[in-house]
């Protein structure tokens, strides 16, 4: 898959491949490919085609990562300067935009139009979810459902992509490893946004409370504001005039909600998703490759970084 990666990398202009690769190859998880080729290898499906898809899977979310980064104005990205800090913000977004457009081609050229819709889907999903954040930061409202429509789209739609190997393999276990992904996606985003609060900085490697500090309310936050009004009316104070926001409030803010039950209870929401994503795979026949799928699904409830 690495080898795969590198290779869509490529340019004939010599700063993509040079900037891009900073950051596709810095030390990252590889979980989506990790989830696309576990997946494969439980549905039975050994296509080739497997490799370009886990490949596209990371590609992608290099694409989200440089975009991102010019966005918040992020300054440290897997422990050394983003791509903005080192080349502008218009070479970092620009080089996102190829690694998007690669991406597609990756898969059109596959030949595999069924792959090539679901990915168009994935895609229109996740840009909707970048705006939706986006339009939001700022908004003091504590939202459930509306945090839930930015996670399913900005963060789940990938990786249910990634878990259905683009819908290749037979319907019924491409259906359920859809929703295996969009599951593990639920879980993943939220135990991310629990460790924004409770995580050890060292361990995490961003200050804590940074996205109530980007004008975010996430699931920690929003559940401790359920049983706190106290805290609610804080956060509207803090936020009343959109982010940057004072730092000291801030601060006593993030201790609060720390302090408070919502972190337990969205990392207990984590592992719920958990459980129903590993729920999914009864669909699938036993094998090591569905044994490793559970254990990634717990395991991702559970992360400490």
């Amino acid at each position: 898959m690495d080898a795969r990666l590198e290779q869509l990398l490529q340019s004939s202009i010599a700063i993509i491949p040079e900037l891009g690769g900073k950051l596709a190859f810095a030390g990252g998880k590889r979980f989506r490919p990790l989830v696309t080729l576990l997946a494969a290898r439980a549905a039975g499906f050994i296509d080739p085609v497997r490799i370009t898809i886990a490949a596209v899977g990371e590609l992608l979310h290099t694409a989200t990562l440089l975009h991102d980064d010019v966005i918040d104005g992020g300054e440290f990205r897997r422990g050394r300067p983003t791509a903005r800090l080192q080349y502008g913000n218009g070479m970092a977004v620009l080089t996102g935009d190829f690694c998007l457009a690669r991406a597609m081609q990756a898969i059109a050229y596959s030949g595999r139009l069924h792959a090539v819709q679901t990915l168009s889907d994935a895609v229109t999903r996740m840009a909707e979810g970048e705006v939706a954040q986006l339009e939001i930061a700022g908004d003091a409202a504590p939202d459930k459902a509306r945090y839930y429509l930015v996670i399913e789209r900005k963060t789940a739609a990938l990786i249910a992509w990634c878990a259905s190997v683009g819908g290749l393999p037979a319907p019924e276990r491409s259906v359920a490893l859809h929703r295996y992904g969009l599951e593990i996606g639920y879980a993943f985003q939220i135990a991310d946004d629990v460790l924004d609060y409770a995580g050890d900085p060292h361990d995490t490697g961003k200050t804590r409370g940074q996205d109530l500090r980007d004008g975010k309310l996430t699931l920690p936050l929003i559940l401790a504001c359920e049983r706190d009004p106290g805290l609610q009316r804080a956060v509207h104070q803090l936020l009343a005039h959109g982010p940057p926001v004072d730092g000291e409030a801030a601060e006593a803010i993030v201790a609060r909600v720390a302090a408070s039950p919502g972190v337990e209870l969205a990392a207990r929401a984590a592992e719920t998703h958990a459980e129903t994503a590993v729920a999914q795979l009864a669909e699938l026949p036993p094998s090591s490759a569905r044994d490793a799928l559970v254990e990634l699904a717990r395991s991702v409830s559970r992360r400490v970084s």
